[in-house]
């Protein structure tokens, strides 16, 4: 079997679809929730939750882990809201939205005819339900991967994020190359004299 005949794949029922999906995103997001709380247990300062113990070096210039609390998403682009919303209100508000999200992938899923979306929407799901799951128990998201360069620093972020970009960049491609997921009919027609 070709790898594009398997991407064309169509899976015979929705109790399969339900059962690869639930597998992959239960292996994904349980395997994010352990590394957030091996982090949250091993980096963080136990006498000053706030704070973080040192850094652990990964690459030393360019790659560390260091326990960070996200209680924002995506480069802080929601850190206006603090002035309006009291810090409950803004996490209930964050939760709420990402489980829209969360749904409206696993809808998106649904929707999908082909196994070629299996993966990448089982990773962006993994992501988003991983960091949600983060959100509502802890009140906040546990970041911890920090690349920089000099003075540069790109902002800190999860394994969660990484499922999430993959599966997003998985999709694009899918989509470029291989594809949509409509049955287009035939385009050739019989000429007539």
């Amino acid at each position: 079997m070709k790898f594009t005949e398997l991407l064309d794949l169509k899976p015979k029922c929705i109790l399969c679809k339900i059962v690869l999906l639930v597998v992959i995103v239960s292996i994904f997001t349980t395997t994010d929730l352990i590394v957030k709380d091996v982090v949250y247990r091993n980096l963080r300062h136990e006498n000053y939750p706030m704070q973080r113990k040192d850094d652990v070096v990964v690459i030393k210039g360019f790659w560390n882990y260091r326990y960070t609390q996200n209680d924002d998403i995506g480069f802080s682009i929601l850190s206006w809201m603090e002035k309006f919303l009291s810090p409950t209100a803004k996490r209930i508000f964050l939760c709420c939205l990402q489980g829209v999200g969360t749904a409206i992938v696993i809808c998106f899923y649904f929707y999908s005819k082909r196994l070629k979306f299996l993966v990448p929407f089982a990773l962006i799901i993994s992501g988003a339900l991983g960091n949600f799951l983060d959100r509502c128990f802890r009140g906040f998201v546990v970041d911890y991967i920090m690349w920089y360069h000099k003075s540069f620093i790109w902002p800190i972020f999860n394994l969660a994020d990484v499922f999430t970009v993959v599966g997003a960049f998985m999709l694009i491609l899918i989509l470029i190359f291989y594809g949509d997921d409509e049955d287009k009919p035939s385009t050739e027609t019989v000429s007539q004299s």
